[in-house]
């Protein structure tokens, strides 16, 4: 993950950014943030000030309780592996459901 690696946080959402070319939605997102990022907003007051996407409210308030505890990156990274394996787990829902159709 680019924040454990010492990026900072918009250096990594610009990253990011960057492989978003084909979703402008995720693009616009990411640059939104970014710049309340760049107005000096903490991450969860950006994420909370942007109306592009909507964000569950436990991810909000994780972010903001681990933005003042001071491990930030450790919450990311477990949300990111929550997410993983929730698409995962939504895939083959899918794959099973639709297996007996074929």
């Amino acid at each position: 993950m680019y924040i454990r690696s010492g990026i900072s946080i918009v250096s990594a959402l610009k990253i990011v950014q960057s492989h978003y070319d084909h979703n402008k939605k995720m693009k616009l997102f990411l640059t939104t943030v970014s710049t309340y990022l760049d107005e000096g907003k903490n991450f969860y007051t950006a994420l909370e000030a942007q109306k592009i996407v909507e964000l569950p409210p436990f991810f909000k308030e994780s972010i903001k309780v681990s933005e003042s505890g001071g491990i930030l990156d450790e919450v990311l990274l477990e949300l990111s592996r929550f997410l993983k394996s929730k698409i995962e787990y939504i895939r083959r829902l899918k794959e099973h459901l639709l297996t007996p159709l074929l």
